[in-house]
């Protein structure tokens, strides 16, 4: 017998909910070890319960449903849940509680959540509207406003990622070629931009100053929407590792969006634009995208940061009826979707290709998913050690430098300063790549 863990609220759900449980649909396994869940107990086998113990009771489903959970709890009934679930099962949190902790994690929660409901900040309203909940059209403007003041202000402490050491060595310690993205227009960095975290008494306080890569994520008509921002190591040797220093055992997250100018607009970030060919590749993360980009003789590719901006969402489950997702230029007629190969990735890879076919019958739309168990970096990585030579003789073959000896360590003296510049808004149509195919 399966005891499934159901819910039943009786009140409305709240916005940051909803997008909290949307945006952590794919990434069960970042989340879960940042609130205190041992990442051994999550690569689906047999082995001990991080909530109640035994020796193979508990099993973790990456691929199912974006993560379930299954534990025996050493008796004949079956303990299955989501991710949720499992947080409650392991810590004795209930519901709310668990949310809170992720959408903290992913910056989904309120700025002013944690502070009493009389300190909170709320809409003005006249007397008739008073009991309405919804932000006036005034409130919408000042929050876009504020979003694109946010952007701009960001941007303008960018600096190319030529200048940028540590941006150089992050992506060669991945095998991805410096020289594939070196210029690109839409992704450049900051070599010490502060990490804010939201402290017990909501109150917003900076832990750190950390060089981060800074992409501009766009909606389907080319406008500006949002920054995506990812922390590395000081020496570019990876992502930030920074533990949250409030609650122990959890790890920060070091990749975040800024609030969007727009919301509930599928996003895409531009890597390397598409020439007069119209071939386009588009993968989920920045690093899979280029990875895959690499492999594939340095093709024009697109990151859309996760499954729900790739391939949108069905309504009423129905295959015919997909809304939102990515949309690729309208001079594209050829796409290669480079599909994460878990079960969100193939999802979204497969709700893109049936739209596209709805909607484009011109354009060719093929799914592209690795051989191996792992995205396409993994791929990547693989090759490189494997087959060293042959990624060499590739890298000759697009002109690109050949690989330096790694892993590459950045010296902290060597911190660039900050230009000023305008965020550049010209089509990605126009743009010619800095390095030839």
């Amino acid at each position: 017998m399966v005891n499934c863990v159901r819910r039943n609220p009786i009140m409305p759900t709240p916005a940051w909910m909803t997008e909290t449980k949307w945006a952590v649909k794919d990434r069960w396994l970042d989340v879960l070890p940042r609130l205190g869940i041992d990442s051994k107990c999550l690569c689906n086998r047999h082995g001990p319960c991080p909530g109640c113990g035994g020796t193979d009771r508990f099993r973790f489903d990456p691929k199912e449903k974006g993560g379930t959970f299954y534990c025996s709890q050493g008796g004949s009934e079956l303990l299955k849940g989501d991710g949720f679930s499992l947080l409650e099962h392991v810590h004795g949190w209930n519901f709310k509680h668990a949310m809170e902790e992720v959408a903290r994690v992913l910056g989904t929660l309120p700025v002013d959540y944690d502070l009493a409901p009389a300190q909170r900040a709320a809409p003005a309203q006249s007397a008739k509207t008073s009991a309405k909940s919804s932000w006036s059209e005034k409130d919408q403007k000042e929050a876009t406003e504020r979003a694109r003041k946010t952007v701009a202000n960001l941007w303008r402490q960018t600096l190319p990622l030529r200048e940028c050491p540590q941006a150089m060595a992050y992506f060669e310690n991945r095998h991805i070629p410096f020289g594939l993205i070196a210029d690109a227009q839409d992704l450049r960095a900051i070599p010490d931009l502060g990490y804010w975290i939201q402290g017990k008494d909501g109150k917003p306080r900076q832990i750190g100053s950390f060089p981060a890569l800074i992409a501009v994520c766009r909606g389907p008509n080319h406008q500006v929407l949002a920054l995506h921002r990812t922390w590395m190591q000081p020496d570019g040797s990876g992502k930030l590792i920074l533990p949250d220093p409030e609650r122990p055992n959890v790890l920060l997250d070091p990749r975040k969006l800024t609030t969007p100018i727009v919301r509930k607009v599928p996003l895409h970030i531009v890597l390397r634009p598409m020439t007069t060919d119209g071939v386009l590749g588009v993968g989920e993360g920045i690093e899979t995208a280029l990875a895959a980009s690499f492999l594939h003789n340095g093709v024009a590719v697109h990151a859309t940061v996760n499954s729900g901006n790739m391939g949108g969402r069905t309504i009423d489950d129905r295959p015919d009826r997909i809304l939102g997702g990515y949309t690729p230029p309208q001079s594209c007629s050829r796409l290669m979707v480079f599909a994460d190969p878990d079960s969100a990735g193939l999802e979204a890879a497969g709700r893109l290709q049936r739209r596209m076919q709805l909607t484009r019958k011109e354009m060719a739309v093929e799914i592209r998913t690795p051989r191996i168990d792992g995205d396409w970096n993994d791929v990547l990585d693989l090759a490189a050690q494997q087959f060293p030579q042959r990624i060499d003789d590739r890298r000759r073959g697009m002109g690109l430098e050949p690989g330096p000896s790694l892993p590459v360590i950045v010296p902290e003296i060597l911190r660039p300063a900050h230009p000023r510049e305008s965020i550049h808004q010209a089509s990605p149509a126009t743009h010619t790549p800095g390095r030839r195919r």
